[in-house]
């Protein structure tokens, strides 16, 4: 049930929207007039529906069989009418009208659905083996004519080869307008589905959001009016890397709803309602430029008249009867404050905290640290599920230090551990490890432990009149993980291998060991390896955001800040826009983009003093967890650097941010924190020092803000060389036109060069008969595809000139001396009438003509 208010006359003279859907509220805009509604602008709720699907990683071909996976396996499926399945977030079925992820070998995402069905997503890279698909969006069955919905979610978009990707579009969202007299005046009335204009490259592409939903409950109209409800197109895929593969574009989204209180359709009202278009592949070097590689566009939207508008009849009687505060206090500046309501019927749906000090918190029972002592007025704020609010104040008094502890385990050796004390400088400092470890007075301490595992660890300090202790159970070590992509492989002797993982190099990660590695800063380097070795991955991985609207998509709502709100254009120093570009950002500036898709919001700031809190939101934390919290920065004028610093419940945890003087250049900062006994943190981004650039200001850009659970995780490959060989006869001399085995072995295949006098270029054992001197060189492939070589030289003897005695004439039995020269040994025939038949000069005595 949603509580509208109820005008007389509604004129709309601004455009008109909603709030996005964030998972429980939004993505609804009503007008409820007694008379009529007269529209001087636009009604825009295009995107403002289901959320896409996020951007997931992983590759596996021919996946089909398990199309439904936990968060992060694969793109994640867009958001529907139905609820995700926990541990089933992912992966290319449908989810009821949300797209499906892209998953497998980087199918494309499928596009969400409306009235009209979602696309299906591309085909997985062709080099896999079958042709496996993600689904579209299911369209909604609108034969029930009191039924609305929201545009269904395009699939988000799946990364394994660190190429750019894009989550899913998001659905249009609804617009209800319920009046006697409607005056359109030829503005427009949209929801459009989110269309996904980021450019995959070599990934799987993401589906657009399905067309909103109008439903115009009117007597009559006075004018005309055109709605816009088609759905978005899904991304296209530019496939440079690899032109030889095709990998899946996003399918398009499906068409919007309309409704009419009454049919026929009225003739002054215009409907753009077309299904959103399948991407493309975009490189004219592909195999499949210009096709959408299997994917479909979304179907067309259509419409109901006659439609049912339910409205509850029961009045709206008073809920919250009173609110109350307890607190209680836990250490020398925190307290436990646990807060109640009174309520008739309805549960209280919010619980809103100020803690006097800037600090806010969400939840029902909240824990805060003060940073000072001092009189501070709590206030809570409750709001009932009809939106209605009571509240009551307190005020207390905390006296102490407010002060805590971050570590920091190295990436190479997770038991290796700095701890660094935060918050207040006191000389005695107290810290007991876990494991026996007693440290005094070291402010920053190293620390190896023995083994891994659970320790808690316990730092205290004090400020003469209030001595206190932090303690903390930490988790020292990591857990095993599929963060290495490629498989145990064998390779030849002589080659190199890439090694691939899917973690985020931007934190901290470390391969070991180093040998034969091109570079270990690398999060994919290649190994030369000359014998078989195991390489090890650790690495940072962090999990669940909590921060709301870290990368500013829903414009300035979600955080607080110190500095003025201007998005009006160029805007002095001590205030900030959420936009699309930075040139608006005080003197100097130039146009930067944003972090996240470089066609996104970010936050652009002008600063001009110390110590004020450029953005500050409020989480809730799980005790005994591990958090990062991390901002990307960007200078946007090359004269200056912003000074920055991040603060946890009012600790500086990291200091001295700076941003290279290189304009546009986005780094990322980051400091690990664990929650201890708190359930909230307060965030925050200020400035450090006073500027002290060119023109006194520093003009820098923040986006994509996370505090999100992590872990070490670890990974291992083993790496196995084939050391190939073969081996034919040795090197022989021969006469001419003498037959020579080549007797091989070591191979599967064999290849001999040259083949010229060989009986076959192709076997292990082929027959050499040459009139030359030859050198036969064998090329043997195994069976792992190595290659091998040998050679064998075989020399053919030159054919001696023989010299000898001429054709004589002698008298009978007379003795002849025969002259014979150029051999190495002799051999006369007929022997018989020879002194000695063996010999270059024998003598011959013939009865008769001999030869």
């Amino acid at each position: 049930m949603i509580r509208v208010p109820y005008f007389q006359t509604a004129t709309i003279t601004d455009t008109l929207t909603c709030i996005p859907w964030d998972g429980s509220k939004g993505g609804v805009l009503i007008l409820n007039s007694a008379t009529d509604v007269i529209l001087n602008a636009p009604i825009d709720v295009s995107r403002k529906g289901f959320r896409g699907g996020q951007v997931g990683a992983g590759f596996s071909c021919n996946n089909t069989g398990n199309w439904a996976v936990q968060t992060g396996t694969g793109g994640t499926k867009g958001e529907g009418i139905t609820e995700y399945i926990s541990r089933f977030e992912a992966g290319g079925a449908k989810l009821a009208n949300g797209g499906g992820g892209s998953y497998s070998a980087n199918t494309g995402g499928g596009g969400g659905a409306n009235y009209g069905e979602g696309g299906i997503g591309g085909l997985q890279s062709n080099t896999c083996g079958s042709q496996t698909q993600s689904i579209g969006g299911e369209a909604i069955n609108y034969t029930d004519l009191s039924r609305v919905c929201m545009g269904g979610a395009g699939g988000g978009g799946q990364q394994d080869d660190g190429q750019p990707v894009a989550a899913g579009g998001n659905g249009g969202g609804i617009v209800i307008i319920k009046a006697t007299l409607f005056n359109g005046n030829n503005q427009h009335i949209t929801a459009i589905g989110e269309s996904i204009t980021t450019l995959v490259r070599d990934e799987g592409g993401a589906g657009g959001g399905a067309g909103g939903s109008v439903l115009l409950y009117v007597d009559g109209y006075t004018s005309t009016v055109t709605v816009d409800i088609n759905g978005g197109d899904g991304s296209s895929n530019e496939n440079q890397v690899y032109p030889s593969r095709c990998h899946g574009p996003g399918g398009g989204g499906g068409g919007g709803y309309i409704g009419f209180k009454f049919g026929p359709v009225p003739p002054g009202v215009a409907v753009n309602a077309s299904g959103g278009k399948a991407g493309l592949i975009l490189n004219p070097s592909s195999t499949c430029f210009n096709t959408t590689h299997g994917a479909l566009d979304g179907t067309d939207g259509g419409g109901n008249v006659n439609i049912i508008l339910p409205e509850a009849t029961v009045p709206f009687k008073k809920n919250i009867d009173s609110v109350k505060i307890k607190d209680s206090i836990t250490a020398c500046k925190s307290f436990d404050f646990k807060g109640t309501a009174f309520t008739n019927t309805s549960p209280v749906q919010n619980w809103q905290w100020s803690f006097g000090d800037g600090g806010i918190a969400n939840v029902q029972d909240a824990f805060h640290t003060y940073s000072a002592g001092g009189n501070y007025t709590i206030k809570l704020i409750v709001t009932d599920i009809n939106g209605c609010k009571d509240s009551t104040e307190k005020i207390i008094n905390p006296a102490g230090i407010n002060f805590d502890f971050v570590f920091e385990q190295d990436a190479c050796n997770p038991r290796a551990v700095i701890f660094r004390a935060v918050g207040d400088t006191t000389a005695g400092i107290f810290w007991s490890l876990g494991d026996g470890t007693v440290i005094n007075n070291i402010r920053n301490p190293l620390h190896v432990y023995a083994d891994t595992g659970y320790y808690l660890v316990q730092y205290s300090t004090g400020n003469g009149v209030c001595v206190d202790t932090v303690r903390k159970t930490i988790y020292i070590g990591y857990k095993n993980s599929n963060i290495i992509i490629t498989p145990d492989t064998t390779i030849c002797f002589g080659t190199s291998k890439l090694l691939r993982s899917n973690i985020d190099s931007s934190l901290n990660f470390c391969w070991s060991p180093a040998s034969f590695l091109n570079n270990v800063n690398f999060a994919n380097p290649t190994t030369s390896t000359p014998g078989n070795i195991m390489y090890s991955l650790l690495a940072v991985s962090e999990e669940n955001n909590l921060v709301t609207n870290g990368n500013f998509s829903n414009g300035n709502t979600g955080f607080g800040s110190e500095y003025t709100f201007n998005n009006t254009g160029t805007f002095p120093p001590g205030q900030y826009a959420i936009s699309s570009f930075s040139s608006g950002a005080g003197v100097g500036s130039v146009d930067c983009k944003d972090h996240t898709t470089a066609s996104g919001n970010m936050l652009v700031a002008s600063s001009d003093a110390a110590n004020k809190k450029i953005w500050q939101q409020t989480v809730s934390t799980v005790p005994n967890s591990n958090y990062i919290f991390s901002f990307w920065l960007q200078g946007v004028s090359g004269a200056a650097k912003a000074q920055l610093q991040l603060s946890i419940n009012g600790n500086t945890v990291l200091d001295s941010i700076e941003n290279p003087l290189t304009t546009c250049n986005w780094q990322r900062h980051f400091v690990r924190w664990n929650a201890g006994n708190n359930t909230t943190a307060q965030l925050a981004i200020a400035d450090r020092t006073i500027p002290k650039f060119v023109n006194g200001v520093d003009n820098f850009a923040i986006d994509d803000i996370s505090f999100a659970t992590y872990s070490i995780k670890r990974d291992t490959v083993n790496i196995t060389v084939d050391t190939p060989f073969v081996d034919t006869r040795s090197d022989t001399a021969i006469c001419k036109s003498i037959p020579v085995p080549l007797n091989t072995t070591g191979a599967v295949s064999y290849s001999w060069s040259p083949v010229a006098g060989l009986s076959n270029g192709f076997i292990a054992n082929p027959v050499a008969m040459s009139d030359t001197t030859t050198k036969y060189i064998l090329s043997g492939i195994n069976a792992n595809g190595c290659t091998a070589k040998d050679s064998v030289i075989i020399t053919i003897k030159p054919t001696p000139a023989i010299i000898k005695t001429g054709d004589t004439i002698v008298c009978r039995n007379t003795a002849v001396p025969l002259f014979a020269g150029g051999g190495a040994s002799y051999a006369w025939s007929p022997a018989g009438s020879l002194n000695n038949a063996n010999i270059p000069n024998p003598v011959a005595n013939p009865a008769a003509n001999t030869r």
